[in-house]
């Protein structure tokens, strides 16, 4: 719909204002209210729906393939197969040699070019991180995924991450990017490589595959209308003062409420994702430890294991300030 249709039916008035600021305006209370359902898009004076498809099969382009990355590589330029199947089904791209995407490839060829429809899930390359694969899937608790080790089978902080999505992914070669790095900032990944739509990936026969198939599937629906904002400003945090970090303490509900009033299920992955934020803003060990315990302690009506507590998420915390 145009601008002047909109006023037409009068769900915006010509009277004053900014017209553009008042159509964003409806646009962003449409999309709140539509949640899993689509995303209303405003450019160039217009506004139309999308309807988001609900995922229930998860495809991939596939191919095996065999030898070292090297090796690899000049095999990956054609020949994959789409296949759509269960989410644990996608445990296999990760136990065995392939190279896998999770989009279809036109022809089987791969490349931006002939990238067609949507994802199903996502995958992230971690290769700097304080997290083993195994603390990463503890913090994942609740959330659908596979984590394995990539090539070096030895390194346990270099490790691939599939995440199942709520909703089938349709963005732009633009959009992809700053999609990823959303999607790794909410489960408190900031060290992702952010590739592109046609990036291949390579599994290696028999890794251990670790797996959460009981969780939800992560809410990447409500990540694509944020698009927007990730694009605007991608400048790190810088560390603030002890009378900020203070003042940000004594108001920890307000700045953590995700961690707070984090929903079943992604208790673990929301605290690592405060400690994350942080630690990004210089706050020293004592303070961290102040507002988690706070959250899990004190507000959480079902406070988190304590023994649990200690070996995943208080472990971390630990390892990254030294802390004995």
């Amino acid at each position: 719909m145009t601008y002047h249709e909109l006023q037409k039916l009068e769900y915006i008035t010509g009277k004053g204002g900014n017209t553009q600021a008042k159509v964003q305006s409806l646009v962003d209370m449409g999309n709140s209210l539509l949640l899993k359902s689509g995303i209303i898009h405003h450019k160039e004076g217009k506004v139309w729906l999308e309807e988001f498809n609900l995922t229930e099969e998860h495809g991939a382009s596939y191919k095996m393939v065999s030898g070292d990355k090297i090796q690899r590589s000049v095999l990956t330029a054609t020949g994959y197969t789409y296949k759509r199947n269960s989410f644990e089904a996608l445990k296999g791209l990760l136990s065995n040699d392939t190279a896998y995407c999770p989009f279809m490839f036109r022809d089987g060829i791969r490349g931006n070019d002939y990238v067609e429809g949507g994802a199903t899930f996502i995958v992230l390359d971690v290769d700097t991180t304080d997290e083993t694969a195994d603390e990463m899937h503890d913090n994942l608790d609740g959330i659908m995924h596979h984590i394995a080790r990539t090539s070096d089978s030895s390194n346990p902080y270099k490790y691939r991450i599939l995440l199942a999505s709520d909703v089938e992914i349709n963005v732009s070669q633009r959009e992809w990017k700053p999609l990823i790095k959303l999607v790794s900032e909410s489960i408190g990944v900031k060290t992702a490589d952010l590739l592109p739509m046609s990036q291949i990936y390579y599994g290696y026969k028999g890794r251990e595959v670790l797996s959460c198939l009981d969780g939800e599937k992560l809410n990447v629906s409500d990540m694509i209308k944020n698009i927007p904002a990730i694009t605007q400003s991608s400048e790190p945090l810088a560390p603030l003062s002890q009378r900020e970090r203070t003042a940000m303490i004594g108001d920890a509900f307000n700045t953590f409420q995700y961690a707070y009033n984090a929903s079943v299920g992604t208790g673990s992955i929301s605290l690592y994702r405060a400690y994350k934020h942080m630690a990004d803003l210089g706050f020293t060990y004592e303070e961290v430890m102040h507002v988690i315990n706070d959250i899990v302690f004190e507000y959480w009506e079902t406070p988190m294991d304590s023994d649990r507590f200690e070996k995943t998420i208080h472990t971390q915390i630990k390892r990254h300030y030294g802390v004995v």
